[in-house]
């Protein structure tokens, strides 16, 4: 037995004692595709490949065409774009950082990443990286600023980016750089691009000495230069402003503005006078005849991750956003787009197909199990949809997995949508999967082509295999329609209830969504906010201009006062009382115009008793802003649950994140009469998102949460206590991204089984019983053996089970010992008494999400003997366990949060 202490201060923020995999724990396997911003390929080995998504880096061992997670140690947010670099000369050397200015660097081709040591000014955070070609350890790194005074924001490195020093006389002061690029005809010329120019709109400098000087090109454009490419020839090309692209032939001395637009711009790795650009309606050719002449071609075909948008001979293409050639002999142009993962272009260069394994970064916003018992396998739901939304030009939209999550496929015919955000199933269709009716809410791509413009309203009738549009009579021709943003259906509108599957289908429908604005933009109220259906989707009625719901001025002379509903639910007892829940912007974009915001506008949650014909605005819930100011305004709901045995109590999340920093839950034992605040354990400062029952009993919820890396978002357990009318919220959240989570979905077969929507897919976790809520399962903490003596359960010895007590966690560990090889013994996490008062004494704190965390996973640590050298696993066999117990909360921040064993033995701190 080994006993870790710690204060009461490190419990509350969720004490990981981290975790070799199995029970409880959330893991993901896609869907695949979705955001991919970089891809970097080794230039000695076509084989090997790097990619960042959104859910991290990702590494190909096969030229790009499958890709596996390779980031442990980044603890980077899952929604920003981490830029890589390769060090051409020792190519297992890699570097990237985050949002949070860390910078990382791996020497083992990504399998683990090390944060260096800080040696930026606070106030300077990294923006671009560049390696100098010919020289291994070299690399330039381009940054911006927060102050002032701080000179060219050009540094350099010349010991594998443990040290950085000041470069770049003759740039801007305090401009940021966007791009750095030498010329690989000579490695002491470089070019570096900067946000939005220096002296009369020149965003482009050049040195000619490695970067310790500069002087400005003849590039004169307004807006920052995206990135730098030199063409086979020594041509040059570059975006401006994610728009303009411009071509210099002679090395950067005069500069043409090509007539194409793009977000970036790609040299053709085989042909001279050649560039790709990748724009946000795909990527285009462009062709320069050597004197004046720009030919673009666009390359689209194949670019279409939804088959269901090219019915009119139109198709819409995805999104790109990067263009990259592989290596080796026989280069192809690998592209990455905004929602529908990475595509390689034919060796024609006339036909894009999708790289079937891209990285996983699918953003998933909703989820739907089979309830059917027949679906099951091994007491779990294998039917699951998953609602993509990128916002991306193209996207999946929707996919569906038939093996509980294992793997997935597209599942969108005749599906014309880019975003789903809102799923549910028909209860009384679901006898068999091929029958089952599922609708969809979301929102349609508007690239012109009207024969793709719809109400981002869809439905299945056979589980999913196709689907069809329910337009009905609403207004959807030149029309700006937001998304839908959630469904409900009234679990009574069968043809004769109580409604079975024996008696089914349900007919009315209820939609939510940001609705529709007028041409009229001096009118512009948003109408068909709140919709309703008597006939399953086939006609609709606009609920929203009914007496009581408040108008949504998309803009009025500059002026945005928008209430967008985003949730509706329907009483189960009585069909003629459901509610909206909705969250509300008040903005004047131009306060010079003499035109007062609505102070008295209301916002919050509505409620009808006669099926949307008239409304009245529930109160007594929290402001969302200064009362004195918006006395109308509640904070913006998140979700609503009503008790489906109850249906006077109901459950309410709400957030206020850019007023007051908050977010809560309550409930109310009245139909909304009034509410209490239940909140206990949750972060309020995290961003709430949406509320699960478990099936089997709504005494029990889960909450959605998401965060960034210095607030790690999660997912929460609450039991509610009849008696003592309180619950407790508990953090279970090991494994998921940052950001996460969107969308919780709990198995009706099995409320153990639980799946959430993320940024980087749907993650999963079979919960294991743990009656005191740390994280370890009861059958772990059972095998705790006191020191000397037989397996009791009471790893502290302090006379009680482990199991039962919230503030021990116990967790088996297989050690290297130096003197007798391995071993499995336990290690006991104890929190004791410290300096947080009558709450942390030992017995009453709680710790969550306790695991085992595998040391070779969380990345190579700086040495603690303080050196600038990096300490890796001795060998393979040793990666269990290398020397240290790695203590966390949820993920390791910074080296200094690991702590080490001893040297002299194998004590613990």
């Amino acid at each position: 037995m080994r006993l870790a202490r710690f204060w009461c201060v490190l419990a509350g923020l969720g004490l990981s004692t981290a975790a070799l995999g199995g029970d409880a724990q959330w893991t993901t396997a896609g869907p695949l595709g979705g955001r991919v911003h970089e891809i970097v390929f080794d230039p000695t080995d076509p084989a090997k490949a790097y990619a960042t998504t959104n859910g991290g880096v990702f590494r190909s061992v096969d030229g790009g065409g499958t890709w596996a997670a390779a980031d442990h140690g980044i603890v980077a947010d899952t929604i920003y774009g981490l830029p890589l670099m390769l060090d051409a000369e020792q190519p297992a050397t890699l570097y990237t950082f985050d949002s949070w200015s860390r910078i990382y660097r791996s020497d083992d081709a990504g399998s683990t990443w090390a944060i260096l040591p800080e040696s930026l000014p606070s106030d300077v955070h990294p923006t671009a990286f560049a390696d100098k070609a010919g020289i291994a350890c070299v690399l330039l790194l381009g940054t911006g600023t927060s102050g002032s005074g701080r000179g060219p924001m050009l540094f350099k490195s010349t010991n594998c980016g443990l040290d950085f020093f000041q470069i770049g006389t003759g740039l801007p002061a305090d401009r940021a750089v966007t791009s750095i690029a030498f010329d690989p005809a000579n490695p002491l010329r470089v070019f570096v691009g900067l946000v939005d120019g220096g002296v009369g709109n020149q965003p482009l400098y050049v040195s000619t000495d490695g970067g310790a000087n500069f002087t400005a090109t003849s590039l004169s454009a307004s807006g920052s230069i995206d990135r730098l490419s030199f063409g086979i020839d020594g041509d040059l090309w570059t975006v401006v402003g994610s728009y303009d692209v411009f071509h210099s032939n002679n090395g950067g001395a005069t500069w043409t503005l090509v007539g194409a637009a793009g977000v970036s711009v790609t040299a053709d790795a085989t042909t001279a006078d050649r560039a790709w650009i990748a724009s946000t309606e795909g990527v285009y050719r462009i062709d320069f005849d050597g004197a004046s002449l720009y030919t673009p071609t666009a390359v689209f075909d194949g670019l279409t991750p939804n088959a269901s948008y090219t019915a009119t001979g139109v198709p819409v293409s995805a999104g790109a956003r990067h263009l990259v050639w592989s290596s080796g002999a026989s280069p192809r142009l690998f592209a990455s787009t905004t929602g529908a993962g990475m595509f390689k272009l034919n060796p024609t260069g006339t036909l894009w197909s999708p790289v079937a394994a891209s990285p996983a970064s699918a953003a998933i916003r909703a989820l739907a199990v089979h309830p059917n018992p027949a679906t099951t396998s091994n007491g779990v739901s294998q039917r699951i949809w998953a609602g993509q939304a990128n916002f991306s030009i193209a996207s999946a939209a929707l996919h569906a997995s038939v093996d509980g999550g294992n793997t997935w496929s597209a599942a969108n015919n005749g599906l014309r949508a880019v975003d789903i955000e809102a799923l549910t199933i028909d209860p009384t269709t679901t006898g068999s999967v091929a029958a089952t009716t599922i609708y969809a809410g979301g929102r349609a791509a508007s690239n012109g082509n009207t024969g793709y413009v719809n109400f981002g309203l869809y439905r299945s009738d056979d589980g999913g295999a196709n689907w069809g549009t329910l337009d009905g009579n609403l207004p959807v021709a030149n029309s700006y329609l937001g998304p839908l943003r959630a469904l409900a259906l009234d679990p009574n509108s069968c043809a004769l209830p109580p409604c079975t599957t024996a008696n089914g289908p349900l007919q009315r429908v209820y939609a939510v969504g940001h609705g529709r604005a007028p041409d009229d933009q001096l009118i512009a109220d948003q109408t068909h906010r709140v919709l309703r259906s008597n006939d399953r989707g086939a006609t609709w009625t606009d609920l929203s201009v009914n007496p009581g719901f408040p108008r949504s001025n998309f803009r009025v002379n500059e002026i945005l006062q928008r209430v967008t509903p985003t949730v509706v639910a329907v009483d189960p007892a009585n069909a003629l009382r459901i509610y909206v829940g909705t969250e509300a912007e008040f903005y004047d974009l131009d306060s010079g115009d003499a035109i007062p915001l609505d102070t008295a506008r209301e916002s919050g949650l509505f409620k009808s008793t006669d099926a949307g014909a008239t409304w009245s605005r529930v109160t007594g819930l929290p402001a969302k802003i200064n009362a004195a100011v918006y006395p109308n305004a509640s904070r913006d709901v998140v979700d609503l649950l009503v008790d489906p045995g109850n249906p006077q109590v109901l459950w309410l999340a709400m957030r206020d994140l850019y007023a007051s920093g908050t977010s809560t839950v309550l409930r109310s034992n009245d139909a909304g009469a009034t509410w209490a605040e239940f909140a206990n354990g949750i972060n309020a400062s995290l961003e709430l998102r949406d509320l699960a029952f478990d099936p089997q009993n709504p005494n029990i919820l889960y909450a959605a949460a998401g965060g960034n890396g210095a607030n790690p978002g999660a997912v929460y357990r609450g039991l509610w206590n009849a008696g003592t009318q309180s619950i407790q919220w508990l953090s279970i959240s090991i494994g998921l991204p940052a950001e996460s989570t969107y969308t919780l979905a709990v198995d009706p077969a099995n409320p153990n089984q639980l799946h959430a929507g993320t940024d980087t897919g749907v993650y999963s976790i079979t919960r294991q019983p743990d009656q005191d809520g740390d994280g370890i399962p009861d059958d772990d903490e059972n095998q705790a053996p006191p020191a000397g003596g037989l397996p009791t359960g009471d790893g502290n010895g302090d006379g009680q089970m482990d199991s039962i007590q919230k503030d021990v966690g116990t967790i088996g560990v297989s050690i290297r010992r130096a003197t007798s090889g391995s071993a499995f013994v336990q290690t006991t996490t104890d929190v004791v008494s410290g300096s947080g008062g009558a709450a942390c004494v030992a017995g009453t704190a709680q710790t969550v999400d306790n695991q085992l965390l595998t040391a070779a996973i969380t990345g190579i640590d700086l040495s603690i003997d303080g050196a600038d050298r990096f300490a890796h696993p001795p060998s393979p066999a040793d990666r269990i366990y290398t020397g240290r117990l790695v203590l966390q909360r949820r993920a390791p921040r910074f080296p200094s949060e690991q702590v080490h064993r001893p040297e002299g033995g194998p004590q613990w701190l």
